[in-house]
């Protein structure tokens, strides 16, 4: 994952995204915020399509591996929010 500013990249991340394929691909605005663990584990969320996040998790293997979402480490999942947790945030995802 790229962490663009000013149309530079400022941070890099490794993720893991959908083992299904299913991350859904396109431009997308963050509608949703949630901070902290939710009860699927789920660290620091931004919620950008349906129940579609970026967000901390604690297993976040160099394959997709999660159910859609994109994984970060948690140790990262907190910095990236306080920096990006903003409704309307844009969220490119690229197949």
């Amino acid at each position: 994952m790229f962490e663009v500013v000013n149309g530079k990249v400022a941070r890099v991340a490794h993720v893991s995204t959908g083992a299904t394929g299913n991350t859904p691909v396109g431009r997308f605005r963050v509608y949703y915020l949630h901070p902290g663990y939710n009860a699927k584990g789920m660290y620091y969320s931004l919620f950008f399509r349906g129940n579609f996040a970026i967000h901390g998790y604690q297993s976040v293997p160099a394959y997709p591996a999660s159910h859609g979402c994109v994984r970060t480490p948690v140790w990262y999942a907190y910095g990236f929010w306080k920096r990006w947790a903003r409704i309307g945030t844009q969220v490119m995802v690229f197949a």
